[in-house]
């Protein structure tokens, strides 16, 4: 979902606003970070690459798409910011975040038995 949501969002001719603004860039950043957290929870120290590299892939075809459809822009300046979100995401991850998902799994398993 997090995935098909990104897609979506990055690829509708105008996107929804609210009246809090972020900057560009900086939501690109979140995003690639929420995302890399996200897979790096499920899988894995060894498929960290892979999931890097898999974000970072996604992020070049959306931005390839966006330049193509002529409604949005694609910039390299944007992948930057989801590689810099991507890669922060990976470095926590190996600092000990990574398979937080598992160990959430975990304890509620054993909540669940008592």
């Amino acid at each position: 979902m997090l995935v098909a949501g990104t897609v979506v969002l990055s690829l509708m001719p105008s996107p929804p606003t609210t009246e809090v603004t972020i900057d560009d860039k900086l939501l690109h950043g979140i995003t690639y970070f929420v995302l890399a957290t996200w897979f790096t929870g499920i899988y894995r120290p060894e498929r960290y690459a892979m999931v890097g590299a898999a974000l970072l892939a996604l992020g070049a075809v959306i931005e390839l798409l966006q330049a193509a459809g002529g409604e949005r822009l694609g910039e390299w300046f944007d992948l930057l910011a989801n590689l810099t979100g991507i890669l922060l995401g990976l470095g926590l991850a190996r600092a000990g975040l990574g398979g937080w998902c598992l160990r959430v799994e975990r304890l509620l398993s054993v909540t669940r038995r008592v």
